[in-house]
Parts: C-alpha cells; structure tokens; sequence
C-alpha cells in the first residue's frame, strides 16, 4: 500500500486490531480518573506532533485527515475544540498550547509558508503553516508558569461545512487579555539572503527583533519576505504593527542540553493594516533566563512589561 505522506508501508490484516488500539492513541483518548489535572491540550499535543510533520498531498486536508480523532477525543473532557486546539476549564492549558514553534528547516526542505489562496488554520495553530515540523514549547511543564496578566476570554471557528463541525474551518479567533511589547522588526541583510538563494547556508535567514536596545533572533512562522504584507511591516511605522506576546517562562525538559535555566515564551504578531487590536501571528522568540549567555542585559527586553497588558482578538 502506498502512503503519501510518509513512504511505503506493509499492511497486514491480521494487525488491524493493533493499529487501531495504539497504545499512545488510546491512553491519551481514553482519560484516567488519575489525569483529572492535565489540561486537554497537554494529552493531545502527543498524539498530534508526528502528525504535524507528515506531506500531505492537499493541505487543506490537515484539519479533516484529524477530525475523527478529534471527535473521539472530544467525547471525554469538557472542552471544545478549535483547529487543533482546545477551549477547557483549565484556565493556562489553552495558553501553554500556543507557545509552539516551527521546527528547523533544512536546506533541502521547502520553507513553510502560509497559502494565500487556500485558508487552512487560524495563525495561532500549529496547523496554519506547513510543512512542518512544529516543536512544542514547555510551558506545559510543571515548572513552567503563565503571565497571570495573560487569560484566554474566548475563542471559536467557523467549520467550512454543517457536516463536520472538527473538520475544515474557514475562520477563527481567539479573544485574549495578554501581554504585548511593542518590538521592531529588522530584516535579514541582502547578503545574507543572496548567500541563502546561493545555497550557501544551511538555513533560511531569518528576522530579528529589537526592543530596548536588545535584539533577539526570531524563528518566522513562514517566510516573512514573501508575504504580500511584508512591505507594511518593514516600512509603515514597524514598531507599532509587530508585537511579541509575553506568554511566560518554561523550563528545559531535564533530557535537554541547556545553558540556561529557563526561558521566556514570546509569541510574535502583527496587527491588521485596518484594525490595530486585531492580530495574526507571524513567528516565536525565546529569551534566555539565568545561565550561561544570559545576563540580566538580556531582561531588558521584557523591562515594563507590567505596563503593556490589554486586549487583543488573534485571527
């Protein structure tokens, strides 16, 4: 049998019932009286994340292909889901979902792009951009903590049809209450671009972000430089059309090699042209916090933060 998305595969009859009863499908389908406290998004981040980084042949398929799983998973917790999230009770569960990043793109992988022509996703999911791979932040972790200023108000999709409300959307938001820091966007230099169109690098260069006098290295969501937007970031009045979310402080998993001790999630968006509350994501940031390469010049990225929480609708 043929698999478009990840090779040739032998399937045997005889092992239906083991492929169906996956031992980390149905654990994570299937909740425990012992798991009341985990949020909905921590349990599906693990069966989705080898999805993310499959081909598909259509990528509007990406929402549909999970939409079975999706309504089996939505069966047990009090939640509802939105393009491959979910809206719970657990009040940073949403929250912590969000912080994902775009995985490294080698050389010989496509950039990861956003369609303009066919809507896949809101941009604040993992889904909007492909292809993948996406690597989920540890905001989750109980070391791990949310800004308190930062709270999920509400949220919901439009689906594309009547008959799968977990299939294809058309449309979606979230209204949220967060933290946003006004930063400026600094292009990668020409040469650096020159050089990459030359295959000279391994990897796609990419935008920084300034704030305070300290600049940060940005992963982009997609490649920035080809959207149809790009000219009104760079030129019309940057520092008030990109913000970075200041969604909280994860701590490395124990099995990482890292130089710091924990480091602050920030989530880049940039508003609409038209609405200035109104915003898309773009990219993902990291700050180290504490260890080696991480003075306290660093924190002067964050420095007023206390100050610039307000309201926001995320589309």
């Amino acid at each position: 049998m043929q698999c478009e998305c990840a090779g040739h595969e032998e399937f045997d009859e005889s092992d239906r019932r083991n492929r169906i009863n996956h031992p980390s499908l149905m654990s994570a389908i299937a909740f425990g009286d012992n798991t009341e406290d985990v949020g909905p998004n921590a349990r599906w981040r693990s069966l989705i994340t080898d999805y993310q980084n499959r081909q598909l042949t259509y990528v509007s398929d990406k929402l549909p292909a999970i939409s079975g799983i999706a309504k089996a998973f939505s069966e047990k917790p009090k939640c509802t889901y939105i393009a491959g999230h979910w809206l719970s009770e657990h009040a940073n569960d949403l929250l912590s979902s969000l912080g994902w990043a775009r995985g490294e793109v080698e050389r010989c992988v496509p950039y990861p792009r956003r369609s303009q022509t066919t809507y896949i996703a809101p941009s604040w999911s993992y889904l909007s951009i492909h292809p993948g791979p996406i690597k989920a932040s540890n905001l989750s972790n109980a070391q791990s903590s949310i800004v308190p200023e930062n709270r999920i108000i509400g949220g919901a999709c439009c689906p594309a049809n009547n008959i799968n409300s977990f299939g294809a959307v058309h449309a979606g938001y979230l209204a949220v209450r967060g933290v946003f820091l006004r930063v400026e966007l600094i292009p990668p230099t020409a040469e650096a671009r020159e050089r990459a169109a030359a295959g000279n690098y391994s990897w796609h260069p990419s935008h920084r972000l300034e704030r305070n006098g300290v600049k940060l290295h940005m992963t982009e969501d997609y490649d920035l430089a080809a959207s149809t937007h790009y000219s009104s970031l760079v030129d019309e009045h940057p520092t008030d059309r990109v913000v970075c979310w200041y969604l909280g402080s994860a701590v490395p998993n124990a099995d990482t090699l890292s130089f710091a001790k924990s480091y602050l999630i920030l989530v880049v968006l940039r508003s609409h042209p038209s609405f200035w509350t109104v915003y898309e994501r773009i990219g993902y940031a990291e700050l180290k916090q504490g260890g080696i390469g991480a003075g306290e010049e660093n924190m002067k990225f964050i420095q007023g933060w206390e100050a610039c929480a307000h309201g926001a609708i995320i589309v």
